[in-house]
C-alpha cells in the first residue's frame, strides 16, 4: 500500500478503535444483560458507523477475498443443509401425524443463525492488526442487541415446510454477483455470493471483515402443531 493509503488506513483504524471503545464501555465489555431503549438505539448507530468504516478498509485488502470465498461456500452448504433438514423433518412429521391425526395441521421451520456465543465463534486472521477491531467482543454486543429485539430478524435465512410444498426452490441453486451498490462491488465482482452471505451484509449490521471471521453457525428446526377442535 502507498503512503497515502497507509495514512488513510491508520485514520480508519483509529476511528474504529474509538467507536469500539465507546461500545465496549457502554456495555461493560459486552457483559451487560439488558439495554435501555435509548442505549440500544445509540449502540446501533455506533455499530452502523463501525460497519461503514470497516467496509471501506476491506476494499484495500484484496487478499481477504479467498477467506470470503471460503465463508461463502460454508454458508451456501449450511443453507442447503437447512432446506434438507426441513424437508426430512416435514416428511417424518407428516408420516406420524397422518396415521393418528389425519386432520392435524403443522409447519416445520428452519433458521440459520450466527452463533456468536459459541467457543471460537470468531476467527483471528493475519489482517486483524490492520483493522484494529476487537471483533469477538463487538460481535457479542450485536448478538445481545438481537436477543433484546433491537435488531430483527435474528436469523440469516429461513425456510418453512410450506415454502417447500408451494414454491419453486430452484433459486437455491443460483448465486449472484455482488450488488453494484455494495462498497466492495469492484473487488468482489467475480465472486458469486449466496443469499446467506448477502443477508449477513445487506440486512444485518455486520461488515465484510466481520463476516469473514465468522466460523460458528447454528441450524434450528422447529415444528408447530395445531390440532383442530370442535367449536363451542
Amino acid at each position: 500500500m502507498s503512503n497515502t493509503t497507509n495514512e488513510m488506513a491508520q485514520l480508519y483504524r483509529e476511528q474504529v478503535q474509538k467507536i469500539e471503545n465507546e461500545i465496549l464501555t457502554l456495555t461493560n465489555n459486552a457483559t451487560d444483560v439488558n439495554f435501555s431503549d435509548e442505549k440500544g438505539a445509540y449502540l446501533i448507530s455506533l455499530i452502523a458507523e463501525r460497519k461503514s468504516i470497516l467496509d471501506a478498509m476491506f476494499v484495500n485488502v484484496v487478499k481477504d477475498i479467498e477467506q470470503i470465498k471460503r465463508v461463502n461456500e460454508m454458508l451456501y452448504g449450511l443453507t442447503k443443509k437447512m432446506y434438507d433438514c426441513v424437508a426430512t423433518t416435514s416428511q417424518k412429521v407428516k408420516e406420524r401425524l397422518f396415521d393418528d391425526e389425519p386432520d392435524a395441521d403443522f409447519e416445520v421451520e428452519g433458521t440459520l443463525q450466527f452463533a456468536a456465543k459459541e467457543k471460537d465463534a470468531v476467527l483471528s486472521l493475519p489482517e486483524d492488526d490492520y483493522y484494529g477491531s476487537n471483533f469477538a467482543r463487538v460481535l457479542l454486543v450485536i448478538d445481545k442487541l438481537y436477543e433484546q429485539d433491537f435488531i430483527c430478524p435474528d436469523y440469516i435465512d429461513s425456510v418453512s415446510s410450506q415454502d417447500l410444498d408451494g414454491e419453486d426452490l430452484s433459486h437455491l441453486e443460483d448465486k449472484t454477483n455482488y450488488e453494484c451498490w455494495q462498497p466492495a462491488a469492484e473487488v468482489l465482482k467475480d465472486v458469486n455470493i449466496c443469499f446467506a452471505f448477502h443477508s449477513l451484509h445487506a440486512y444485518h449490521p455486520y461488515s465484510l471483515p466481520d463476516i469473514l471471521r465468522m466460523r460458528k453457525f447454528g441450524l434450528m428446526v422447529n415444528v408447530r402443531h395445531r390440532i383442530p377442535t370442535d367449536s363451542l
